[in-house]
């Protein structure tokens, strides 16, 4: 989702909070370890802990650029698609 301030960065995602229970550890342990998995992924500028288990992203402009680039070809891609046209795949 969006990071509702602009301090938190361009995106603020919860999955640690949602997953570490069903894991078995701390939310805030395992919000840390994405955040260091994450600031190493192409187009991600920064990785940062927040909170209880929250991680805030900040995308790389460039990043941001040939996404919005390609929001015609997000549009009509199969589900599942989305990392081939990132060149994630």
């Amino acid at each position: 989702m969006a990071a509702k301030d602009a301090l938190h960065g361009d995106v603020s995602i919860n999955a640690a909070l949602v997953m570490a229970k069903r894991l078995g550890v701390s939310p805030r342990a395992l919000g840390a370890d994405l955040a260091q998995a994450l600031g190493g992924v192409k187009g991600i500028a920064s990785a940062s802990l927040a909170g209880a288990g929250f991680v805030n992203l900040r995308l790389e402009q460039d990043f941001i650029t040939g996404v919005l680039g390609k929001a015609e070809l997000f549009a009509q891609a199969a589900p599942g698609a989305a990392r081939d046209l990132l060149g994630c795949a």
